[in-house]
């Protein structure tokens, strides 16, 4: 399995939840991260700093756009070259964000730029800066349990994520062609600042009891899936479904249409052990 201690890695959305989860795991163990985020850079430089406490890895800051091309160029390429000396070759595509279906066409394209084209930039972007150096790699996108099943509250935002599942399983091939693999995980409700709010919210003006608000994963429950991705260096266009009672491989035939659930699918305990 690939050794994280020593190796440079790069996330977005990495200023709150599952971002700052992963980041923590990743510095813990030894990594060098570039932790990108619209955050302001005295904020994200505070966080980046408590990282470093952990004693293992090291983390830097890094305010980025990903919707915008050259700034998304510039953190996840340029950036891990100048703060530690090589490209990054853990990339974890996290940024995202939600609206409802009515917010309009303009926010929901501003959605789809920020969950399904950062994504699919950043996985080719890092896909070609591991190759050009000679090195192997894995990208981890984030996607959603809304990216798996039907998730008829927000209809634009559940598009977005079964964008980047479908994505995420059809880069099979960079394996073999720039040497990098491709996961994406797909928790349910996790209790995070902004997409966790949102869907407590929806689903609490629903149901007071609903069943959703009982019980949801921790960030840090939810991190332990993309270690395990990283670390097994077998698993290549897997979605990983992380939900409060089970994990599972969510497996797709790639040469067909058939699909395994999770009757028939590698299932996980919840902490995600791979």
């Amino acid at each position: 399995m690939p050794a994280i201690q020593g190796s440079t890695a790069w996330i977005s959305g990495a200023a709150q939840g599952i971002g700052l989860a992963v980041a923590r795991e990743l510095v813990a163990k030894g990594a060098n991260v570039v932790m990108a985020d619209l955050l302001d850079e005295t904020k994200g430089q505070s966080l980046a700093a408590d990282l470093c406490q952990l004693g293992a890895g090291t983390a830097v800051y890094d305010r980025v756009d990903v919707t915008d091309t050259a700034s998304l160029h510039r953190s996840l390429v340029e950036k891990p070259q100048e703060a530690f000396g090589c490209c990054a070759t853990i990339v974890v595509n996290n940024a995202g964000i939600v609206v409802n279906d009515d917010a309009g066409d303009a926010k929901i394209k501003s959605m789809m730029d920020v969950n399904m084209m950062a994504v699919m930039k950043g996985t080719q972007m890092a896909a070609e800066a591991i190759r050009s150096a000679g090195k192997k790699g894995v990208v981890i996108n984030t996607a959603s349990m809304g990216g798996l099943l039907p998730l008829p509250e927000t209809q634009a935002y559940a598009a977005s994520k079964w964008a980047v599942v479908g994505f995420s399983i059809s880069c099979r091939p960079l394996k073999k062609s720039h040497g990098v693999r491709v996961n994406c995980v797909c928790p349910a409700m996790t209790q995070t600042p902004a997409v966790g709010t949102f869907f407590a919210k929806k689903f609490k003006e629903q149901d007071a009891n609903h069943p959703l608000l009982k019980d949801q994963l921790l960030p840090e429950e939810v991190a332990d899936a993309y270690i395990a991705l990283i670390e097994n260096d077998k698993l290549n266009s897997q979605a990983a479904a992380i939900m409060p009672q089970v994990s599972y491989l969510h497996n797709f035939d790639f040469v067909g249409v058939t699909m395994q659930g999770i009757q028939d699918g590698v299932k996980l305990p919840r902490r995600a052990r791979l």
